[in-house]
């Protein structure tokens, strides 16, 4: 009989040196002690890759995952803000949100997002995680790069990202049809953009006749990476997630349960949105079989309250990638 956390034989060797110490454990406090933020987030002996960032989703879900609950609000309350006896301990989901964001050189977000929530940005809000940042774990700026991915290009130019002096960089990536009108918004909105802001334009690797282009994610993955953005946490909703987990760019999956139940539609009868989309506009997501699924290593849980769980977990990819397109 094996001791605990001894090596089976058929246990496959553990990749890039991901490794989070102690496996469990739980925050002292809602505001989590900067010792203890930085070592469940930690990218210690972790090895980016040489084609693109080394990358984590990072989300919040109710336990049948849901990531918003729609209703028209702007700003979700999966992580319990307004739950008296249990809202004390929201505030640590958001610190642990910002200790993401401090440890990586870009975050991305989808047009999306800024369409439904004005104030995005993800934009680290601590002064002991900016001061980790720049003077611990040696990143360039105080705020990372900010990264959209919109095909469309249609979103607000008034976001806190383009307009928070605290953001030094924007990169926008899209697809050729929309820079004219996103170039033109862009122009008209100068005086209030704050950051510098770059367009990537990359063709659909996966053009269809009748469905509008998409942007190519590999293209833009590896662009980032020969800029210098060796680690990239994905700041967006399901689809884009799911779409990175099929084409194989996410290396971590970092995610808060909540523990309430939500439902699948709001109050209007809209289907609220998913962590993972698996069927309508999202069927085009790739199916797997028992022996290629992606595979999802436990690497740190911490318990924050009574609440408010949250996992760290290593992808293993074991298919040959798909389209990049999203």
């Amino acid at each position: 009989m094996l001791e605990p956390g001894a090596a089976r034989d058929e246990d496959p060797p553990r990749r890039r040196g991901l490794v989070v110490r102690p496996r469990l454990g739980e925050f002292s406090e809602p505001h989590v002690p900067l010792d203890e933020a930085a070592a469940f987030y930690s990218l210690a002996g972790v090895q980016p890759p040489d084609d693109r960032p080394y990358a984590w989703s990072n989300s919040v879900c109710t336990v049948d995952g849901v990531l918003h609950f729609g209703d028209g609000h702007h700003v979700s309350d999966v992580a319990l803000r307004s739950v008296p006896h249990a809202s004390r301990w929201s505030a640590a989901d958001w610190r642990m949100l910002n200790t993401g964001w401090a440890h990586a050189d870009a975050v991305l977000v989808t047009g999306e997002i800024l369409r439904k929530e004005p104030d995005a940005g993800c934009i680290v809000r601590f002064d002991d995680l900016v001061a980790l940042r720049t003077s611990l774990l040696g990143r360039a700026a105080p705020q990372p790069v900010q990264v959209v991915v919109s095909a469309s290009g249609d979103f607000p130019l008034s976001a806190p990202l383009f307009t928070d002096p605290a953001v030094s960089e924007v990169w926008i990536a899209t697809t050729p049809d929309a820079v004219p009108a996103l170039a033109a918004r862009l122009a008209a909105a100068k005086d209030a953009i704050h950051a510098s802001v770059t367009l990537v334009v990359d063709p659909d690797p996966d053009p269809r006749s009748g469905r509008p282009a998409r942007v190519d994610l590999r293209a833009l993955f590896a662009r980032l990476r020969k800029a210098g953005i060796a680690f990239l946490d994905v700041s967006a909703g399901g689809s884009l997630i799911r779409h990175c987990i099929d084409c194989g760019l996410l290396d971590e999956m970092r995610w808060t349960m909540a523990g309430q139940l939500a439902g699948p539609l709001d109050q209007s009868g809209v289907p609220r949105p998913a962590m993972f989309p698996t069927s309508g506009t999202f069927a085009k997501y790739e199916s797997y079989t028992p022996h290629e699924t992606p595979l999802l290593a436990i690497r740190g849980v911490r318990a924050a309250g009574d609440h408010l769980i949250m996992f760290r977990g290593e992808w293993e990819h074991r298919r040959p990638r798909g389209p990049t397109a999203a």
